[in-house]
């Protein structure tokens, strides 16, 4: 039996944000490591440095790796599991214009990832299959100490998957069967097919002037925005003929995500200070697309849509010489957002009365982070061997304020309480290379360790309950391969 935050009825109201969430979680464009980063409060921009161009040569890198993000098995059989693996080519020339130092570099990507959940005990079952290619440039120049550089990165996705709703929620009241559970299958039906597209770009700036002897100020502005245009399309088969047929579930959703860094470093000591300012925003409507009806619409042309907003800043420290290199830094941002979603019209009690229910509400908070992270690289002959790690501590503090709209007088209760997490996230990464001739070749691998505690005691549970069983969790972890050849 499906259960959900305080009653099962908002399993029902929320049926179109799941798929809303479906699509901006798993089809976003962004890797695993990138998302976790903004969420705790250390979004990344990588930029080139004096030493970058000093020291460039033309040359031809690709990169093949493997993501196994989330895995979930009982008994040796896997129930769940999330995967991406990308293939990337990149080419770099330096050249040297009169006193400036110039590099250009052509960048291709293909990434493709699948999350399903066919086999394991859960009432939606999906299988999601995206594919995403990217196409951009960088260039970058160097004039005695002064560097100026910028990138632009332009995307496009699509992705697809069928949908199977194996159980819907039932009441032990009948006055909720009547006038809502039992409206829910012949409204959507349980078998749906869900596909979209989606496209993006990452727009970059970084600056290194010198402002006295040893050091150096440091600007870098990075902004990306990303539109998804998914549909869910689902069989009607309720008690009006005018609403039956094919129908379909419009999720158009924007995501934006910016960041300014001011930084200064010190070289003669190779440290680092910098203070970031970021934002996120995304933004998703319900789009209902009912049939034409004369004289009067008998379904809502639009069924609500999610707003989810994040600001903060971040102070960070950092140490880069070899074969040693540390960073710490604190992070501080304030989220807000809102949620209107109602369900279309499930059919017309005694052929008269229209039925929809929804549902209304709001969040905000705060997320505190703190993360320290070391490195360490030691050379014996051509071979380079480097340790990495990386703790993150956040603690996220959020209230949720949630009414439930139901007609006929059906009981719903409000939502009021604050909500607690503490996410302890561990990342470890070894890498070796080898240089041979004019060639390099390299290994990486890498784990996540998330562990995430609940702090509060009020009665949302926004994880869902399962019987015991010898159920397995694993994943996090990914690897990468490379080859570089020098020209």
């Amino acid at each position: 039996m499906i259960q959900s935050f305080t009653g099962r009825w908002r399993y029902a109201c929320c049926l179109p944000v799941f798929f809303v969430l479906m699509g901006v979680t798993v089809v976003a464009g962004q890797p695993a490591p990138a998302s976790l980063n903004y969420l705790l409060n250390f979004p990344e921009t990588n930029a080139l440095s004096r030493e970058d161009l000093s020291d460039a040569e033309p040359n031809l890198r690709s990169n093949l790796s493997f993501l196994d993000g989330y895995r979930k098995t009982y008994q040796g059989d896997r129930l769940f599991r999330w995967y991406q693996s990308r293939a990337a080519l990149r080419y770099t020339t330096p050249m040297q214009v009169n006193e400036t130092r110039v590099l250009l570099r052509g960048i291709t990507e293909v990434r493709q990832s699948r999350t399903q959940n066919r086999d394991d005990f859960t009432s939606i079952q999906v299988d999601i299959q995206s594919q995403q290619i990217t196409g951009g440039v960088e260039s970058a120049f160097l004039y005695q100490r002064a560097l100026l550089g910028g990138k632009l990165l332009y995307r496009k996705m699509w992705y697809e998957s069928p949908v199977t709703i194996i159980e819907y929620p039932i009441s032990d009241e009948p006055r909720q069967n009547r006038f809502f559970y039992d409206w829910l299958e012949p409204t959507f039906g349980r078998e749906m097919d869900f596909r979209g597209t989606g496209e993006g770009y990452d727009l970059a700036f970084y600056t290194g002037l010198p402002v006295s002897s040893g050091y150096v100020m440091q600007l870098q502005y990075g902004y990306s925005a990303t539109s998804h245009h998914p549909v869910l399309h689902y069989t009607n088969s309720s008690n009006r003929e005018e609403l039956t047929g094919l129908r379909t579930l419009g999720l158009p959703t924007r995501i934006t995500n910016g960041l300014f860094r001011f930084g200064i470093r010190d070289h003669r000591r190779a440290i680092n200070y910098s203070v970031t300012a970021f934002r996120a925003n995304a933004d998703n409507d319900l789009e209902n697309n009912p049939p034409e009806t004369e004289p009067v619409m008998l379904d809502f042309v639009s069924l609500g849509g999610v707003v989810y907003e994040q600001s903060g800043a971040n102070f960070r420290w950092e140490y880069q010489g070899f074969p040693f290199w540390m960073n710490t830094g604190l992070g501080l941002s304030r989220i807000d957002g809102s949620v209107e979603a109602r369900t279309p019209v499930l059919g017309y009690y005694d052929g008269v009365f229209p039925l929809s229910h929804a549902v209304t509400g709001e969040f905000s908070g705060e997320i505190f982070s703190q993360r320290i992270q070391g490195g360490y690289a030691h050379r014996i002959g051509e071979f380079i061997g480097a340790f990495e790690a990386e703790y993150t501590h956040s603690q996220m503090d959020i209230s949720l304020d949630g009414q439930g709209e139901l007609e006929f007088n059906l009981a719903s209760e409000d939502i009021e309480y604050p909500v607690q997490y503490e996410v302890h996230l561990m990342r470890f990464q070894g890498e070796i290379t080898y240089t041979v001739g004019p060639g390099r070749l390299g290994y990486l691998a890498l784990q996540l360790i998330p562990v995430v505690n609940r702090l509060d005691e009020n009665p949302i549970n926004l994880t869902p309950e399962e019987p015991a069983r010898d159920v397995s969790h694993g994943g996090g972890m990914e690897h990468r391969i490379f080859l570089e050849l020098r020209f």
